[in-house]
């Protein structure tokens, strides 16, 4: 559903034919924002987003283990109970799955250009504002949801 935002310009209100945004469109409006960062590592997000703006980063801006002191996240309930997508039913699972295909592999194409940004700032810089471990896991669950959503899971990939 995110993909829509991307894609066209219509966002939550579309016509029936735009209800599953193209995903070469989708990626193409991600290449052309001017910055992209990643809600699940919001600390190098922040801080990748600081350097985009500034061109420097702080001395202590190196492998990011956890949210920083001085960065306050939030997460907004609305009043939603705790959940988990295993207390989805299988049929739930599968309906769902066919909402966010597109959204799946357009959010593995933004883990890669995040990825590059990151790459790029640790030449520039000789910083690593990154742990390896903390890509490398939100990679592995990123591509094991888009094999077990996907229709298409061959495309599943960096």
């Amino acid at each position: 559903m995110q993909a829509r935002y991307v894609a066209t310009r219509a966002g939550h209100h579309v016509d029936t034919d735009q209800l599953e945004p193209d995903l070469v469109s989708a990626k193409l409006g991600l290449q052309s924002l001017t910055f992209n960062g990643i809600t699940d590592l919001c600390p190098e997000s922040v801080r990748a987003f600081r350097f985009y703006i500034t061109g420097t980063l702080p001395p202590d801006c190196e492998c990011v283990q956890a949210v920083p002191n001085s960065t306050s996240v939030s997460h907004i309930k609305h009043g939603v109970p705790e959940h988990h997508v295993s207390d989805l039913s299988p049929e739930n699972l599968r309906s769902l799955s066919k909402l966010i295909q597109v959204d799946v592999h357009v959010f593995l194409h933004a883990l890669a250009l995040f990825e590059r940004s990151i790459d790029n700032i640790s030449d520039l810089t000789g910083k690593r504002i990154i742990c390896s471990s903390r890509l490398a896991d939100l990679k592995i669950q990123a591509l094991r949801l888009c094999q077990e959503v996907s229709a298409q899971p061959q495309l599943c990939a960096f």
